[in-house]
C-alpha cells in the first residue's frame, strides 16, 4: 500500500495499541524481578480491553481481499509469513533468555506451536484467524459471526472456562477479526459522526470502568468488561481519526504504527535486555516500582522499531520473512499486506 493509499487512523490505531502492550509487558517483565506499584496495574486494568480487539479489527479490515480471495490472492503467502515470523523470533526470545539467566530452556516444542503462551502468541492466533475466516466466514458469513460473539460472550462471562489465556483470548477475540472482514463501512460510518462517537463513547467506557468495580462482587464484572471491549472499537476509530491530525503526536504514534510488526515481534527481547541492564545498575529499594515502568517504555518500543528499520535496510529480512520469494498475488496490486518485508503488519 502506498502512503497516499494509507488510513491515517489505521496507523494511529496500530501505533497507540502496540504502545499499551510494550507497556503492559514492561510491567509483567519487572514484576517478575520485583513489586510493580498498584498504580501501574490500575492503569492497565483500565485499558486492558482496548489494545487486543483494536489490533484484531485493524488487521481483519485489512485482511479481507486475502481472507475473500483465497489462495489466489496470497493466503498461503500470509500464513506462511506469519509462522514463520512466529517461529524464528520465538527462537530468538529462547536464546535471549538463556544467555542472560544461563538457564537452558527445555520446552515443549509441539505443545507451544499447539498453545503458545509467549508474549508473541498474537502473530499465531493472527495465522488461525486468517484462515479460519476463509474456511467458515465466506461460505457462511452470518452464522460464523454470531456463532463467535456468543462464544465470546460466554467467554468474557465466565461460564466457557479454558486453562490456556491463549485460547481463552481467541475465543474472545475472535468476533473482532471478523467485524473487520464484515463491516469495513464501520470507519465511514464513525468518520461522519467522530466528535459524537469518541466523546459518547469516552463517557460509556468511563462509566463502564466505574461500574466494573462494583460488578465484581455480583458476578458481573466478564459482562461489563465484554461491554467495554465493545464500546472500545468504535470509539478507538474516532479518537484516533482525531488524534491522527496533531501534527506532532499524531506523526509520532502513525510511525510506529507503519513499523508496528517489527515492534510486536522484537519487543520481548528488547524489554529483557532493557530490564537487565536495569538491575545491572540500579537495585530497587523498598517502594514498588513506578516510574521505571514508564521509562522503559519507550526505548522498548523504538529499539525494536530501530533493529526492525536496520536489517531491512541491510537486508537481513530472513528475521521477518521466508527468505525464499513467495509469488504474488494475481492482481499485481499492492496491498496493505505488501509491507517492506511482505507480510502485513500484525497491529
Amino acid at each position: 500500500m502506498s502512503d497516499t493509499d494509507r488510513r491515517p487512523w489505521a496507523d494511529m490505531a496500530r501505533g497507540f495499541a502496540i504502545v499499551t502492550v510494550v507497556f503492559f509487558h514492561v510491567a509483567i517483565t519487572l514484576d517478575s524481578g520485583g513489586q510493580v506499584d498498584w498504580k501501574v496495574w490500575l492503569l492497565i486494568n483500565l485499558f486492558a480491553p482496548i489494545p487486543i480487539a483494536l489490533f484484531f479489527f485493524v488487521s481483519g479490515l485489512f485482511s479481507r481481499k486475502v481472507v475473500v480471495g483465497g489462495w489466489s490472492a496470497g493466503l498461503g503467502r500470509r500464513l506462511i509469513g506469519l509462522l514463520y515470523a512466529f517461529v524464528v523470533w520465538s527462537i530468538i526470545e529462547a536464546i535471549t533468555r538463556f544467555v542472560l539467566t544461563g538457564l537452558v530452556p527445555r520446552p515443549d516444542v509441539w505443545r507451544y506451536l499447539l498453545d503458545p503462551e509467549s508474549t508473541l502468541w498474537f502473530v499465531w492466533a493472527l495465522a488461525i484467524f486468517t484462515f479460519g475466516a476463509h474456511l467458515a466466514w465466506t461460505r457462511w458469513p452470518g452464522p460464523t459471526v454470531a456463532l463467535t460473539m456468543v462464544a465470546s460472550s460466554l467467554s468474557f462471562s465466565g461460564m466457557i472456562t479454558v486453562d490456556s489465556f491463549v485460547y481463552e483470548n481467541l475465543l474472545r477475540f475472535a468476533p473482532f477479526f471478523l467485524l473487520g472482514l464484515a463491516v469495513p463501512s464501520l470507519e465511514a460510518r464513525v468518520a461522519g459522526q467522530r466528535w459524537l462517537v469518541a466523546s459518547g463513547g469516552a463517557v460509556a467506557y468511563a462509566a463502564l470502568t466505574v461500574l466494573a468495580t462494583y460488578a465484581v462482587p455480583s458476578g458481573w464484572a466478564g459482562a461489563v468488561l465484554a461491554a467495554m471491549t465493545w464500546i472500545s472499537i468504535p470509539t478507538s476509530i474516532a479518537g484516533c481519526m482525531l488524534v491522527s491530525r496533531m501534527p506532532l503526536l499524531g506523526g509520532i504514534v502513525q510511525w510506529l504504527g507503519r513499523n508496528s510488526l517489527g515492534i510486536y515481534l522484537g519487543h520481548p527481547v528488547a524489554i529483557m535486555l532493557l530490564a537487565a541492564a536495569l538491575r545491572s545498575v540500579w537495585t530497587q529499594g523498598g517502594a514498588p516500582l513506578f516510574l521505571p515502568v514508564f521509562a522503559l517504555t519507550l526505548p522498548a518500543l523504538f529499539a525494536s522499531a530501530a533493529f526492525y528499520w536496520l536489517a531491512v535496510r541491510s537486508g537481513v529480512t530472513a528475521l521477518y520473512v521466508p527468505p525464499f520469494r513467495a509469488r504474488r498475488p494475481r492482481s499485481g496490486r499492492k496491498t496493505d499486506q505488501d509491507t517492506p518485508t511482505g507480510l502485513a503488519p500484525p497491529v
